[in-house]
C-alpha cells in the first residue's frame, strides 16, 4: 500500500525515533514549504485513479541520487502501479501520501525533512516493484540426541525490497535468513552456546505501538459494548500526535 500518516508516524519513531507531533509537523513543511508531498493529513491507503496519469511525471520529480536507479528499473520494465493501490471507492477526503511533481531543493531541507521525505519516496517506488518473495523455513537437527530448531526463511525474489536495499538504514529482520539445505544432509558442529533466560513481561508502550493501539484499540477490549463504543479508533490521524503529546506532559506533570 501507499505511504499513510499513521504508518509514517510509526515508522519514523521506530528508525530516528521521531515523536508522532514531530513527524506530523516536518510532514507538513514538506507538503507547505517545500511543496514536495501532497496533503498530510490522510489515513488513506490508496490513490484514486484520477492520479495514475500524473504517476510518471512524480517519478521524474524522484529521480536524484540512489533514487534513479529505482526510477530507471521503473521505466525499462514498464512497471505500473500496483493495482491494489488505486481504488476510488477506498479514498475518503484525501488520497494517500506520495510525492508531488516538484523536483525537491534538498539544500534547502534540514535532515529531518530528508528523512522523513525519502521514507515516501521510498514507499512510493516500492509500489511499482514486483512482490517479495520467500519461503518460510523450518530446519530440526539433532546432536548427541538433543534435537534443535531453527525458523526462518529462505529469499526467493527480491522484489520491492531491492528499493529498501538502497541504504542501511532498514530496520531489522524480523526472521533470520536460513540457507537451503536437503533433508538428510549432515554437518559439523563447531561450537555451542548455552543461554538461559526467563520469560520477558510486556514491552512498555512506545509512541509508535500507541499510535497503532489508538488506530484499532477494539483488539485490545475484551467487553464488546466497549468495542461498539470505541467504534473506529480513538481520534484521527490529525489529532492523535496532539493527544499523545497531552498526555505526555500530564504524565511528566504528575512525575513532578
Amino acid at each position: 500500500a501507499v505511504e499513510t500518516i499513521p504508518e509514517l508516524q510509526r515508522d519514523a519513531n521506530k528508525a530516528y525515533h521521531f515523536s508522532p507531533k514531530q513527524t506530523l509537523d516536518i510532514m507538513q513543511k514538506l507538503y507547505e514549504t517545500h511543496k514536495v508531498l501532497t496533503y498530510p493529513r490522510t489515513d488513506s491507503r490508496h490513490l484514486s485513479d484520477d492520479i495514475v496519469p500524473t504517476l510518471p511525471e512524480r517519478l521524474k520529480a524522484v529521480a536524484f541520487a540512489e533514487f534513479a536507479a529505482a526510477v530507471k528499473f521503473i521505466g525499462k520494465e514498464g512497471r505500473a502501479i500496483a493495482k491494489s493501490c488505486v481504488n476510488n471507492q477506498k479514498v475518503s477526503d484525501h488520497h494517500a501520501i506520495i510525492p508531488t511533481e516538484e523536483r525537491p531543493n534538498l539544500l534547502k531541507m534540514t535532515a529531518e525533512e530528508k528523512k522523513i521525505y525519502f521514507m515516501v519516496v521510498k514507499r512510493f517506488l516500492a509500489t511499482f516493484y514486483p512482490p517479495y518473495q520467500y519461503k518460510t523455513v523450518s530446519i530440526r537437527c539433532s546432536w548427541q540426541q538433543e534435537l534443535f530448531r531453527a525458523d526462518g526463511k529462505t529469499e526467493t525474489a527480491k522484489g520491492w525490497r531491492l528499493v529498501y536495499d538502497l541504504d542501511k538504514e532498514e530496520e531489522e529482520e524480523e526472521y533470520q535468513n536460513l540457507p537451503l539445505i536437503k533433508k538428510g544432509e549432515s554437518y559439523v558442529c563447531k561450537n555451542t552456546l548455552l543461554k538461559a533466560d526467563q520469560t520477558k513481561p510486556p514491552s512498555r508502550y512506545t509512541e509508535a505501538s500507541l499510535l497503532a493501539a489508538m488506530e484499532n484499540p477494539s483488539k485490545l477490549i475484551a467487553d464488546k459494548k466497549m468495542k461498539e463504543y470505541i467504534g473506529g479508533g480513538l481520534g484521527t490521524p490529525a489529532t492523535r500526535a496532539d493527544i499523545i503529546e497531552k498526555m505526555g506532559k500530564e504524565w511528566r506533570r504528575c512525575r513532578l
